[in-house]
């Protein structure tokens, strides 16, 4: 596949030791239906065979950034930092993205133009792709806001916003290494996003 040089989105994953369902995950971003994208993946320090999985893919959408272990909230402002797509897209390590995502996502986003990060609902699978349960999520910008006290209610790896929002925040916090996302999140409110 050619190198998008000019891409609409910018997928940015972390991966820290995440060898076991990093070939689906990475399988799911390159079978999306929507094809312009770059996938910045960061390797945060890991010691299993994550690297070795990422370096099998030849897709050159791919770009792998070995990086020094710093958890995810620095390696994911690193990967935004040097993203070139205006649209940024995260993905986790142990997950799968529907095919049509980043397709419906990038639809709604141009049929709304006020809303600056949409998220999505999710199926919950066990380690064997085995469906336990969904998450469904608040849908509009007032009961986002609404229920935000209570709950980080978009799903982090489903995660589609405009970089000039991440900028705007000053990205992810650091110390916050386990609540990054409900911190992005309450930030991005607080400065009067949709």
């Amino acid at each position: 596949m050619k190198k998008v040089l000019h891409p609409r989105i910018s997928v940015i994953m972390s991966v820290y030791n995440g060898g076991r369902f990093l070939k689906a995950a990475i399988d799911s971003i390159l079978n999306q239906t929507f094809k312009d994208f770059e996938f910045i993946i960061l390797d945060d320090g890991s010691d299993d065979n994550s690297v070795d999985i990422i370096n099998s893919f030849q897709d050159e959408r791919i770009s792998l950034h070995n990086l020094n272990h710093q958890g995810l909230p620095s390696a994911l402002n690193y990967g935004i930092s040097i993203s070139t797509a205006q649209i940024i897209c995260r993905m986790d390590s142990d997950d799968i993205a529907q095919s049509q995502r980043f397709e419906k996502q990038l639809k709604f986003l141009d049929k709304n133009p006020e809303v600056d990060l949409c998220g999505t609902s999710i199926s919950i699978i066990d380690e064997n792709d085995r469906l336990i349960g969904t998450r469904l999520m608040p849908v509009q910008h007032n009961e986002i806001v609404g229920t935000i006290d209570y709950s980080c209610n978009v799903i982090h790896p489903t995660y589609c916003f405009k970089k000039e929002i991440h900028d705007s925040i000053g990205g992810y916090r650091k110390e916050l290494l386990y609540s990054q996302d409900y911190d992005y999140l309450l930030r991005v409110i607080d400065k009067g996003f949709k």
